[in-house]
């Protein structure tokens, strides 16, 4: 499909005007793409800490769930390093 019968599709209302093709100039692009990379923004003390909670109850409920299981485990590889 060529750019003339988009304006075409446009005119007559089948495509919104919002998906038109646009040009932008080299100094357009550059600016757009600097203006992207530039607002890069970090991770808060907060999100680190919300996520450790997170680790800290999963590992919890785990150990809860098998914590005979691995108290044999550690249990028999003891025994097996003492012989």
């Amino acid at each position: 499909m060529t750019c003339g019968s988009l304006h075409v599709l446009v005119g007559l209302g089948i495509i919104p005007a919002l998906f038109q093709p646009t040009k932008f100039t080299r100094r357009e692009v550059n600016y757009m793409l600097r203006n992207f990379f530039a607002r890069e923004e970090g991770q808060g003390l907060v999100e680190y800490a919300l996520i450790l909670v997170l680790i800290a109850i999963v590992v919890i409920g785990i150990l809860s769930i098998l914590g005979n299981r691995v108290s044999t485990v550690f249990s028999q590889i003891n025994s097996g390093l003492s012989k």
